[in-house]
């Protein structure tokens, strides 16, 4: 007697199993595993939903259903390379989204940087990558350093207190949100800010969450 195969599901966004055809039927049959659920078993290439899977439907003799809602691969577990795009239900190159549909901050140029947070300009939910916040303060630090030129040119009197003013009023609200939105890219929440109220060691603390890297997939934020 041959031996059953065995499968893998998410469920609650982590890996279940692994469990044989004939206690998946029995799942399936009690709705526990859904059209929707990501399922994978040996020979095939990723995590698909069972509703998309000809073989999953072949090998357990069960009808197509129609799929509503992907939901995330669990991030522990994702094979090296992939991610799934969820307003598609399909699998696409790599771990990276950004866009309405979730997932990590999207690579951006300082150009795509700087639209991106005027565009955002109040914007405090969702998430911002890495490139997108590190470019939007290089853009910063070279307008307040143009202002500042700006102001001591003028008739030889340093004036440039009242440019950098203005300068720092435009951009208060874009770098805050931004700021907040690059927590949220590494599941964070923007309350953390107030670590920077502790003298040095809240500003390390501080740069070290900025610069490290998404959390894959998506999160609690987006």
């Amino acid at each position: 007697m041959s031996e059953e195969k065995q499968w893998y599901f998410v469920e609650e966004g982590k890996r279940a199993g692994p469990v044989a055809e004939s206690a998946l039927r029995s799942l399936i049959r009690s709705s526990r595993v859904q059209g929707a659920t990501l399922v994978w078993t040996d020979g095939m290439s990723d995590w698909v939903p069972l509703g998309q899977s000809s073989i999953a439907s072949a090998l357990l003799g069960v009808p197509d259903v129609p799929v509503t809602s992907v939901p995330p691969p669990p991030t522990s577990y994702a094979p090296s390379g992939s991610t799934y795009d969820t307003s598609q239900g399909a699998v696409v190159g790599a771990w990276g989204g950004g866009g309405e549909t979730g997932g990590p901050g999207k690579p951006m140029s300082i150009g795509g940087a700087i639209s991106s947070c005027f565009s955002k300009y109040v914007q405090f939910s969702g998430r911002a990558s890495r490139s997108e916040y590190w470019f939007f303060q290089l853009f910063i630090w070279l307008c307040s350093m143009v202002a500042t030129m700006l102001g001591t040119g003028m008739s030889g009197i340093n004036n440039g207190s009242g440019i950098e003013a203005i300068v720092s009023l435009v951009f208060l609200l874009p770098a805050l949100s931004v700021f907040v939105r690059r927590l949220h890219d590494t599941d964070r929440s923007g309350w953390w800010f107030w670590l920077l109220l502790i003298p040095i060691i809240g500003l390390i603390v501080i740069l070290v969450f900025l610069c490290q890297k998404p959390t894959p997939g998506r999160n609690r934020f987006g």
